[in-house]
């Protein structure tokens, strides 16, 4: 039987489950904890439905898997292969990791647990997800400055561009999410309307 196009998303989709797996033991032998709780938290994301419903044929989007793979692959590369300003490309993977775990998460939220908010309170509750989840990322580093004497935080303008790149990407993403959304017509979809909708 000729495979369908589905299918080849379908096995890479798990390829992507299994370099995950790798990153987070990359992370654990460096230390970095940050990308750790990300990896955890996307997979999370990514094996809660088939874990769930005992289907493994139930995977998110194929494109929601692809971007949570995405700076999670800039770590690994960066950390096999170092380079001369390798601490700016691990900060850009840490921004990258905080904003596609919350465009996933919002999308997961609502298809799988049933959430209902109406297009105003998803815009508020992505900048609010964002921005938390940069200040988590800021007293991580700054716990590590303390602890193991590195020098993430070296001044004020460092923290508060963290923080602001955390909220303005959490105001962008919840624009994008409203766009993929409504492409999708997932708002209020319940679960067997997505399977229906998707041929399962």
């Amino acid at each position: 039987m000729k495979k369908r196009p589905e299918d080849y998303e379908w096995i890479f989709t798990w390829a992507l489950v299994g370099f995950l797996f790798f990153s987070i033991l990359l992370a654990l032998v460096e230390f970095r904890v940050f990308f750790v709780l990300m990896g955890v938290f996307a997979l999370y994301l990514t094996l809660y439905p088939p874990i769930k419903y005992r289907d493994p044929s139930i995977m998110p989007a194929f494109e929601l898997v692809v971007l949570l793979s995405i700076p999670f692959i800039i770590f690994v590369i960066i950390t096999l292969f170092p380079v001369a300003n390798n601490f700016t490309g691990v900060r850009v993977a840490e921004m990258l990791a905080i904003f596609t775990v919350s465009l996933v998460m919002m999308v997961h939220l609502q298809r799988y647990h049933d959430l209902v908010l109406d297009r105003i309170l998803l815009v508020f509750f992505m900048i609010a997800f964002t921005s938390t989840l940069g200040m988590f990322h800021t007293l991580g580093l700054y716990f590590n400055d303390q602890l193991l004497g590195t020098s993430y935080v070296t001044s004020n303008h460092i923290l508060m561009t963290d923080m602001t790149l955390a909220t303005i990407g959490g105001a962008i993403l919840s624009f994008i999410l409203l766009a993929y959304m409504r492409r999708r017509s997932l708002f209020h979809m319940t679960l067997p309307e997505y399977q229906r909708r998707n041929g399962r």
